[in-house]
């Protein structure tokens, strides 16, 4: 069954506008996210098809999955100006890190590390981010870091898909 729907966002006026119009879910299969591939024994990553998707995911999906996010960091307690002890709050599968960089600083916030396993994604995260945060390319099922390395941990997956 198709599924189409229009996608909005809220502009910088507090205004709803459309963000995408007539998205469609047809043809998409198992394993796919947005329309890229997923693992396929002798074929390429999927971080391949991420890294060449990088422009149409910051012009269409991320406005709509930045909204969700932010609502993530809330919940988390990492917009909460009351924390006594700055944390360390790791996001996975930042793609191009357009919540985190509408939110840092904030006080409470003493490290911020976005990781995402596509480079391009993760070329746009840096720009976005600048010094603000640290990236680090990483697949989220193995984080180059210790245990208790990060207070609070965001996922962005499934906010796309």
């Amino acid at each position: 069954q198709d599924l189409s729907v229009d996608v909005f966002r809220e502009d910088s006026r507090g205004k709803q506008v459309k963000a995408l119009e007539g998205f469609s879910m047809s043809g998409y299969q198992s394993g796919q996210c947005c329309g890229a591939p997923g693992s396929v024994a002798g074929g390429p990553p999927p971080s391949a098809a991420w890294d060449g998707m990088k422009g149409w995911y910051t012009a269409n999906m991320s406005p709509a999955t930045a909204s969700l996010a932010l609502t993530l960091l809330s919940h988390l307690n990492v917009l909460d100006v009351d924390q006594t002890q700055p944390m360390r709050v790791i996001e996975t599968h930042c793609g191009d890190a357009r919540a985190a960089a509408q939110v840092l600083p904030v006080a409470n916030v003493g490290q911020y590390t976005a990781c995402d396993f596509s480079e391009g994604m993760l070329s746009v995260a840096a720009e976005r981010l600048g010094s603000k945060a640290s990236t680090v390319k990483a697949d989220s099922a193995e984080l180059p870091f210790e245990n208790a390395s990060f207070d609070r941990y965001m996922s962005n997956l499934g906010a796309c898909c």
